[in-house]
């Protein structure tokens, strides 16, 4: 799925004490107007589709520092994709995809709390070469970029606790954030969404979150019996919108709520469908591929759509047209 998903916390200097007790008194009764069903919270910028990895924890792996610069990378990048899994399944170590624009895009494997392995790559060229990047975190499950050289990563280092990471010079350093303030899915129980300023809630009444999305009134989620559900209130209601069956990822055209998402499983598609979600689920492409369809991610663009499966990128720049660019060896 891309610009970070933080809340902004407001600062202001007392100068008195009257001031200062009105200041506390406006915000109390704000976030109690936006907590029921009517609510209308403030617009949260948008973020990238969000994965559910598995639990558990293990010895420190290679992706545990802090801070490296890039190195160039042709290796093919596996992952177990963006499947849908069983009702009683969570996604484990899938590829993340954060397209920029027409040519830049960051793409992530996500490993795994009890293996580690999470990787990073990034692409100026549409996807014909990728560089690698250190990664900060063992994990990532969340993956979100507002342009070539800025990035954010939600995910999980040795203990397995949320982590969240930030670049602004490609990857070749990362500074801590607040996972409090951002959207993911909770790393040990894949049920259970955080909601900025709000904590937890489990949104999917089926079984774990198969992915989820921020948009400017909320966020969206795709549960793994494809239903879509939706909160305008930071995670606190949630509320069914939709369903694409056999649904594999979700994303949000920027700046909108209009949803976009995969699936599999298709008469007359052999591979992977991009559907324009609504009551009809109009189809945008199928998109045809040896690799296998769950071992993809997608991501949205102002005007466009990224799709990338084994190594293989499928580029539109108006939803119509497709190129295809495949990794140079």
């Amino acid at each position: 799925m891309l610009s970070r998903l933080h809340l902004t916390k407001r600062g202001a200097t007392l100068g008195l004490v009257a001031l200062g007790i009105a200041d506390v008194v406006l915000i109390a009764l704000a976030l109690q107007a936006g907590a029921g069903t009517g609510g209308t919270p403030q617009p949260l910028p948008r973020s990238t589709a969000t994965v559910t990895p598995s639990s558990g924890t293990g010895t420190p792996s290679p992706g545990d520092s802090t801070s490296a610069g890039p190195t160039s990378t042709s290796s093919a990048m596996t992952s177990r994709g963006a499947g849908a899994p069983a009702a009683d399944a969570a996604p484990s170590g899938r590829l993340l995809l954060a397209a920029v624009d027409a040519d830049h895009a960051w793409r992530v494997h996500g490993g795994s709390c009890d293996t580690g392995g999470a990787t990073i790559e990034r692409t100026s060229d549409g996807g014909r070469t990728w560089t690698r990047v250190s990664s900060p975190l063992r994990m990532i499950t969340r993956l979100s970029a507002s342009d070539a050289d800025t990035a954010f990563i939600d995910g999980a280092g040795r203990d397995c606790t949320p982590q969240e990471r930030r670049t602004d010079d490609g990857g070749g350093t990362w500074a801590p954030g607040d996972p409090s303030t951002s959207w993911y899915v909770v790393p040990q129980h894949p049920r259970s969404v955080n909601g900025p300023a709000v904590g937890t809630s489990e949104p999917c009444e089926s079984g774990p979150v198969q992915d989820l999305v921020a948009v400017r009134d909320g966020a969206r989620v795709l549960c793994t019996d494809g239903t879509i559900r939706a909160t305008y209130s930071y995670g606190r209601e949630w509320v069914d919108t939709g369903k694409v069956a056999k649904g594999t990822g979700l994303d949000a055209v920027p700046d909108s709520s209009q949803l976009y998402a995969t699936r599999v499983g298709q008469d007359g598609c052999s591979g992977i469908e991009v559907v324009r979600v609504s009551d009809t689920n109009d189809v945008v492409a199928c998109i045809d591929t040896e690799a296998d369809p769950s071992a993809a991610a997608f991501s949205l663009t102002p005007e466009g759509v990224w799709l990338a499966a084994g190594d293989t990128v499928w580029r539109s720049n108006d939803r119509q047209t497709w190129q295809k660019t495949v990794r140079a060896s």
